[in-house]
């Protein structure tokens, strides 16, 4: 048996509205936070174009900033990173890292700089 066009256009409205819902869901929700400096997160590294190196594949699944994750290849080379910063207790606990978390505190919340 064929459902009557009426219950398909039904299903088919609901079945949209259901993905309006989560789409507006997702929007409204909070930003992730960065884990190194708490700031709102709105760089994806996993949107990332480019091809990403070992450190980074680590930190996929770990919200960091853009301006964190910048600061990192600026401070240190990329073999450094994948060597001995591959883990965040790592990055943490670096001294150069440390200076800038500091610095980066005293700034609103709401400053992304380059």
């Amino acid at each position: 048996m064929s459902k009557s066009k009426h219950k398909l256009r039904e299903e088919r409205e609901l079945r949209r509205l259901q993905e309006v819902e989560e789409e507006e869901r997702r929007l409204n929700s909070p930003p992730d936070c960065c884990i190194f400096c708490s700031r709102p997160v709105v760089h994806d590294m996993n949107e990332s174009l480019r091809r990403k190196m070992k450190w980074e594949k680590k930190f996929e699944e770990v919200a960091v900033c853009l301006q964190c994750h910048t600061q990192l290849h600026r401070l240190h080379k990329d073999r450094e990173l994948a060597r001995q910063l591959d883990s965040i207790e790592a990055v943490q606990a670096d001294e150069s890292f440390q200076r800038y978390l500091k610095w980066a505190a005293k700034l609103p919340p709401e400053t992304i700089y380059n």
